[in-house]
């Protein structure tokens, strides 16, 4: 689970998400990440790319020492772009889906990429 600036993984969109992953028996992975203010001010691949950085070596660590069989990205906000734009543009040997959350479809890259 990826979530959005100043959205918790307390908040309802992403608690009931979270539960609802844990009821049907899977492991949920939250990671928390905050960044600088400055990176807001680039364009949007480039925010991406930074959250995409900090997330992907803990995605690979679970996929890499746990035998999943397949994976479900959540993402709200924020956490919708690496998704958008790296996870969902990458082939993958096991069955993947995504749950987009208020993703940010004013940007024009992210409907080019959905």
């Amino acid at each position: 689970m990826l979530s959005g600036t100043g959205y918790s993984y307390e908040k309802p969109i992403l608690y009931y998400s979270r539960s609802l992953m844990l009821e049907l028996g899977y492991d949920v992975i939250q990671i928390n990440y905050s960044f600088e203010q400055q990176l807001f001010e680039q364009k949007p691949q480039a925010i991406s790319n930074r959250v995409y950085s900090v997330v992907d070596p803990i995605v690979e660590y679970f996929l890499e020492t746990k035998p999943y069989t397949n994976a479900v990205y959540i993402g709200k906000s924020l956490g919708t772009l690496p998704i958008i734009d790296c996870y969902m543009q990458q082939s993958s040997s096991m069955p993947t889906r995504y749950v987009l959350l208020t993703p940010l479809l004013s940007l024009e890259h992210t409907m080019a990429n959905l």
